[in-house]
């Protein structure tokens, strides 16, 4: 969160409620990690194939970046811009 309030205090996010944005985050990304349409049934275990986590990861990165995009002023205006933690 704190990294959250720093961002919106430079001007680099909109962030009304650093905690809902916090979690969301959080939801995105441990959300996405829950096995569903990522694992393979192997004699009766869930295994993750290697094709299926290379998937997975790409999707968390592209729900990251349209969230950022949402609360990102600059990408609002210039398209890609993505903010980079300091």
């Amino acid at each position: 969160m704190c990294w959250l309030e720093k961002e919106h205090e430079k001007g680099r996010l909109i962030v009304e409620d650093s905690g809902i944005c916090a979690g969301m985050l959080m939801d995105i990304v441990f959300g996405a990690l829950i096995p569903r349409k990522w694992v393979l049934e192997t004699e009766g275990k869930q295994q993750l194939d290697a094709n299926g986590r290379r998937q997975q990861l790409e999707t968390i990165k592209k729900r990251i970046r349209m969230v950022l995009r949402g609360i990102n002023p600059a990408a609002n205006q210039y398209g890609e811009h993505v903010v980079r933690g300091e």
